[in-house]
């Protein structure tokens, strides 16, 4: 991610401006035993899991500043994530391999190969800012490292730093994104009524392309991709895609070209490798 300091020409929504400002002035507890961090935490994955549907409530109200309470922190968003929140790109680029954290030969390979994999997937463009909004590329390894992730997590995440992703479940790695930009999962804008879908069609519909450049995309070339519906949860079909072709996969998404486009059983629990004649490798 860019630096905060970088805010030229930016706008920046002052607290109630969005809408999930407006469930931290509902929700915050000030007398809460959890860390800010934590109660924030665990404010955004609620805010996630509400849906399409209950977050509605909180899009088109702006408070007066004097309706905002003393006690509720207004500085949860920094000023660069205020100011991207729920704004228009819809991909995430997720870095989640690092090495061995005992091994500074293995983080060193770690770093390498994450620099050829960025390398393969900007050939097009020179660089991946020009592909996509450098602010949603996001590589902190005190946040996202499989290392770490593995260990707050009580559900099998990796496997030797591969992601093993399970439908209808939200990645943590997910979750510490939109810790960055909960209103991301779906944006600020009002739907009209008349043109949302039923509660049950919206559930298998994608709203974000998440990219993760784990251990596989890394040292193979083989990035994963995943659609994430409204409550932040991965939908059963997935796929891993050569770097060289990642371009392609956040333009056609950027069109409008749902994952599930390349399968006839969007339903099944799969995660397919694109092959596209160059030899089935992830580097071809």
């Amino acid at each position: 991610m860019a630096s905060e300091n970088d805010l030229n020409g930016l706008d920046l929504p002052e607290f109630g401006f969005l809408p999930f400002d407006l469930y931290v002035m509902e929700k915050w507890n000030p007398t809460s035993p959890l860390s800010i961090v934590q109660q924030k935490k665990q404010l955004v994955e609620e805010w996630i899991k509400l849906g399409k549907y209950g977050r509605r409530e909180y899009l088109g109200t702006i408070p007066f500043p004097e309706e905002i309470p003393s006690n509720v922190p207004q500085n949860l968003l920094t000023p660069r994530e205020r100011a991207h929140d729920g704004q228009i790109e819809r991909t995430l680029f997720i870095r989640t391999w690092y090495g061995d954290p005992s091994d500074p030969a293995s983080q060193d390979k770690a770093d390498d190969d994450y620099a050829h994999l960025v390398e393969v997937i900007s050939s097009e463009y020179g660089e991946m800012g020009l592909m996509m909004d450098e602010f949603f590329i996001f590589d902190e390894e005190e946040e996202f490292s499989s290392s770490l992730l593995s260990t707050q997590s009580g559900d099998a995440e990796f496997s030797d730093g591969v992601a093993i992703p399970r439908p209808g479940c939200m990645p943590s790695y997910v979750l510490a994104a939109l810790m960055h930009c909960p209103d991301q999962i779906e944006g600020t804008r009002i739907e009209n009524l008349d043109d949302l879908p039923s509660a049950e069609e919206v559930e298998g519909q994608q709203t974000l392309l998440v990219l993760v450049a784990d251990r596989k995309a890394c040292e193979e070339g083989w990035v994963l991709h995943l659609a994430i519906n409204h409550k932040g949860q991965v939908l059963p079909f997935r796929v891993r895609d050569g770097a060289d072709w990642v371009s392609a996969s956040y333009a056609n998404w950027s069109d409008g070209q749902q994952l599930t486009e390349n399968t006839e059983n969007p339903e099944a629990d799969t995660e397919m490798y694109m092959d596209h004649g160059g030899g089935g490798g992830g580097w071809d």
